[in-house]
């Protein structure tokens, strides 16, 4: 742990190592963090929600629009390791300047939506602003927020993105011209960004300092881990393969349900994309249960939760092969997406226990990276289903991606038990 000058008082938008202890204050600033993940979340998908009607009204192809969101998230990969620096620097400050880049993008893909250069420009652009985002939010809540409330919050921030994708998706259903996404998306930045300004400052006097103590006690004689050999040593490598195959398959999903649905059965564009909303509801329905499933007990090892979510999700893609209805194709994809993508909650879970190292920011980063290398696997299904001209391309392929999935996280699962073995042991 950092060794800070503590003769001052406390400025969120300086300091790190602080903390809430006031439940209610701690609750509280959890939800606002909660919406501004939300909202976040509904931005970065403007272009994923109204691709059907973008592509049905002719302006532009599926490909040009997949490109636009798919080299967001080219630019937004790489930028996540920048933002481990939320375990360096106060994660409020750089909260704030993604918020108020991400509205500025958004403003300037509404104004100048007829060039398609200066869009692509602009998206890649929010995608490098947005560096410190999830990195800075996942920090407050595992590090800032009240300890004895934590576990609910890590639940709880897993539906964000949820929600944020079903927003995005409701209003790209219910407006007519699809550069209203975007101005509505500035204006909710631009207010959060002042809100949290605000905010912060009502904050500090509630926040705490840490004790300044090393990050693990360890036992006499134990030796000091590197960062490297800690995420080698507990399997992290590979869960961030894992998450990339994970987040490839549901994103394909989500992000194709609409143009396929409209393509396959002639829907409308609207009416598809409002079927789209029902896979992102599935997902928030699995999160629930799998929240109740952890606090039961009857998943007591992550790693086994994330190989029987991944394993029933290959068996319905499997199935979805001869979905040749629109119910059956419906119900195939609310599964496939809504079950894999509840691995996140378990996932999210794993990075949390590195805060104990100081690591828990760097851990959500370099996690959120991983996720984001996985948003750009639409491009290559859209890619693969123009030159076949068959979806069930793009079936086979989720099948391949799903069954690699499983079986990384089969080769994690000793690797995962002995490190926490060891731990428990205070050897490491």
């Amino acid at each position: 742990m950092n060794i800070q000058d503590r003769d001052h008082e406390i400025h969120v938008e300086k300091d790190i190592n602080i903390h809430l202890e006031n439940k209610k204050v701690s609750m509280h600033f959890f939800w606002f963090m909660w919406l501004i993940y939300a909202v976040v979340s509904m931005t970065k998908n403007c272009f994923s929600a109204a691709m059907a009607g973008i592509v049905a009204n002719g302006i532009m192809d599926m490909t040009e629009t997949e490109l636009i969101t798919s080299m967001f998230y080219v630019v937004y990969t790489p930028m996540q390791i920048v933002g481990i620096c939320s375990d360096r620097y106060s994660p409020e400050k750089l909260l704030k300047i993604g918020l108020v880049g991400g509205a500025v993008a958004n403003a300037v893909i509404f104004f100048f939506s007829g060039n398609y250069t200066v869009m692509m420009v602009t998206w890649l652009a929010n995608a490098a602003i947005q560096f410190g985002v999830w990195p800075s939010i996942f920090k407050i809540i595992s590090s800032q927020c009240a300890r004895s409330e934590r576990p609910k919050m890590l639940f709880l921030i897993s539906l964000s993105y949820s929600a944020g994708l079903f927003m995005s998706y409701g209003i790209g259903a219910i407006l007519t011209d699809w550069r209203m996404n975007f101005s509505i998306s500035a204006v909710a930045l631009f207010a959060l960004a002042v809100a949290l300004h605000f905010y912060d400052k009502h904050i500090d006097k509630y926040m705490k300092w840490d004790k300044e103590i090393p990050t693990i006690e360890a036992k006499e004689g134990a030796r000091p881990i590197g960062v490297f050999k800690l995420f080698l040593t507990s399997g992290f490598f590979l869960i961030l393969i894992i998450i990339v195959l994970r987040d490839s398959f549901g994103t394909i999903v989500r992000r194709i349900a609409a143009t396929m649905l409209t393509q396959q059965f002639e829907m409308d564009p609207s009416v598809s994309t409002l079927m789209s909303m029902l896979i992102v509801g599935t997902s928030v329905i699995g999160f629930i249960i799998i929240r109740e499933m952890l606090h039961h007990k009857v998943i007591k090892n992550f790693v086994v939760g994330i190989i029987a979510a991944l394993g029933i999700s290959l068996v319905i893609a499997v199935l979805f092969i001869f979905a040749d209805t629109i119910s059956t194709s419906v119900i195939s994809m609310c599964l496939m997406a809504g079950i894999s993508t509840t691995t996140g909650l378990l996932t999210n879970t794993i990075n949390s226990t590195y805060a104990k190292y100081g690591k828990n920011a760097t851990a959500a980063g370099l996690a959120n990276a991983a996720s984001a290398c996985g948003y750009v696997a639409p491009l290559l299904a859209v890619m693969l289903q123009e030159k076949t001209g068959s979806w069930n391309s793009v079936k086979i392929l989720l099948i391949v991606i799903v069954a690699l999935s499983v079986l990384t996280s089969v080769v994690l699962l000793p690797i995962y038990n002995r490190f926490n073995k060891r731990e428990a042991e205070n050897k490491i």
